[in-house]
């Protein structure tokens, strides 16, 4: 059972089969997940998140950005900022500072990534959007209609 190996030694496998694996098995999205997976941090938050030790995982990204190791994760510090920025309009007693937040280009990229992953992806949505602050599907369906919009047409300029 490879799940039950330590985390060194089931790095080592996922290392070698992708090192003989022939090069049509690998997608772009597989070496770009193998270069972050290289940092042992997030090797071992998605480890936690596999074997569905979703507490662990949690707790573990807690106690790392209490320690400052998570500084250079940039969508992290986004955002933690996103939820630092929600909390502060809950507890400040104005019924009107839900209106206006604004999103940092890297969250709505991990919020438009979430919206457009799957079959059950508007539920699943549904679901974060419940907990998170999160843009509505109308507004992330503009700003990917605008992302399209700028990649046909390149002298448009998007406001964000």
């Amino acid at each position: 059972m490879e799940a039950a190996l330590p985390t060194e030694e089931q790095r080592n496998i996922i290392e070698q089969r992708t090192k003989y694996a022939p090069r049509s098995f690998i997608s772009l999205e597989a070496h770009a997940l193998k270069e972050k997976l290289n940092d042992p941090l997030i090797f071992q938050i998605h480890q936690l998140l596999e074997r569905g030790q979703h507490t662990e995982c949690f707790l573990k990204l807690y106690h790392l950005s209490r320690n400052g190791k998570l500084k250079d994760l940039e969508v992290f510090t986004d955002l933690c900022e996103i939820l630092a920025d929600k909390v502060d309009r809950d507890n400040s007693g104005n019924p009107n500072a839900k209106y206006g937040i604004r999103y940092t280009q890297n969250y709505l990229n991990f919020m438009i990534l979430l919206r457009s992953h799957g079959q059950n992806s508007a539920k699943q949505y549904g679901i974060i959007a419940g907990q998170l602050p999160a843009p509505s599907s109308r507004h992330l369906r503009y700003l990917i209609r605008m992302k399209l919009s700028l990649s046909r047409r390149p002298s448009l300029h998007i406001p964000f």
